[in-house]
């Protein structure tokens, strides 16, 4: 399933569906640093794409930080 995700200045992940906007989670996790799409692909995260209402792209290395996050949980 795809998910649209944002990153903190912390480096933590906030995932949410796709029909919310990316900056409707600029008030819950503070600063953002990167924000696009994400999905599970034989437990491995992909993230791709960017945000148009935060002007922001993902980065590839998003990926890990998700998976250690799922992994913690």
């Amino acid at each position: 399933m795809t998910m649209k995700y944002v990153m903190n200045k912390d480096l933590t992940p906030l995932l949410f569906p796709v029909h919310v906007q990316h900056v409707t989670m600029k008030h819950i996790v503070g600063p953002i640093v990167t924000a696009g799409f994400c999905r599970v692909v034989d437990n491995k995260v992909e993230v791709w794409g960017k945000s148009i209402s935060l002007n922001l792209k993902s980065d590839p290395s998003d990926a890990l930080v998700i998976e250690c996050m799922m992994k913690d949980h």
